[in-house]
């Protein structure tokens, strides 16, 4: 798992910056889901996500608390487009080098810092980060999606970030329980003790409520991407829909 997650962060950032070559000043500007963040912006908070990350992969961070991502974003607002493109590379290609040399002992590491208790669900975060922003940046430029092989990990990350999801968001365990199906895998989200879980080997007439979609619609749903109304319109919820909506509704990571 620690090879694959950091070689996708690798590739991830690598067709990404493929992608903004073409761009020039006239596309820097340009609006995203990410609203009021423009692709600049946007690219400036994958910079900062880099220099933090990269801080703490060296050991010289142990414990992180809240960081204000405007603030993070603002040091880069008098630079032009091409200049922030350009720390990407350098401080993603920093990081990058830190990741590959990574010991079993630091990917192990007890940590405090965006909500990682260890070094590897940092890393595992930083993937979801990498591919998520960039297709908020693909889609601004109206440029070909590249997170296309990172899709199964995003849904696996959505999946188990389900629980503490449902539990921040407030929606009460009272009973129920969504089967997801995507390609070839399941999963079952459910109300347990008074919280939330995720049955990971669930069989196929498990659940309440039964929902089979796509990796890419399933992504774009959880994270609040694309049209949420026109996507949980497109699903076709089996069983109790009620209780599958109840839950899609609340279940959106950021």
């Amino acid at each position: 798992m620690q090879d694959e997650v950091v070689r996708l962060i690798g590739e991830q950032r690598a067709a990404l910056l493929a992608a903004l070559a073409p761009a020039g000043p006239a596309d820097w500007d340009r609006p995203t889901v990410c609203a009021p963040w423009t692709v600049k912006d946007v690219l400036a908070h994958m910079v900062e996500g880099e220099l933090n990350v990269g801080r703490i992969y060296r050991g010289e961070v142990k414990e992180q608390g809240y960081i204000d991502p405007e603030e993070g974003i603002a040091k880069w607002r008098a630079l032009p487009g091409e200049a922030v493109r350009a720390a990407l590379w350098q401080h993603g290609t920093a990081a990058q080098r830190v990741l590959d040399a990574m010991t079993e002992e630091v990917w192990r590491a007890p940590i405090k810092a965006y909500g990682c208790r260890e070094v590897r669900q940092l890393v595992r975060l930083h993937a979801f980060d990498v591919a998520v922003h960039g297709h908020d940046l693909t889609d601004a430029l109206e440029a070909e999606p590249v997170w296309g092989p990172a899709l199964p990990f995003l849904v696996e990350f959505v999946v188990r970030a389900a629980p503490p999801t449902l539990r921040r968001r407030g929606l009460e365990p009272e009973g129920g329980s969504l089967l997801v199906a995507v390609s070839k895998k399941r999963w079952l989200i459910e109300s347990m003790d008074g919280g939330w879980k995720v049955d990971h080997s669930p069989s196929p007439e498990s659940g309440d409520a039964s929902l089979e979609t796509d990796e890419e619609t399933l992504v774009l749903l959880t994270t609040g991407r694309g049209d949420r109304e026109a996507l949980l319109r497109s699903l076709a919820i089996s069983r109790d829909s009620q209780i599958g909506q109840r839950i899609l509704e609340a279940w959106r990571v950021v």
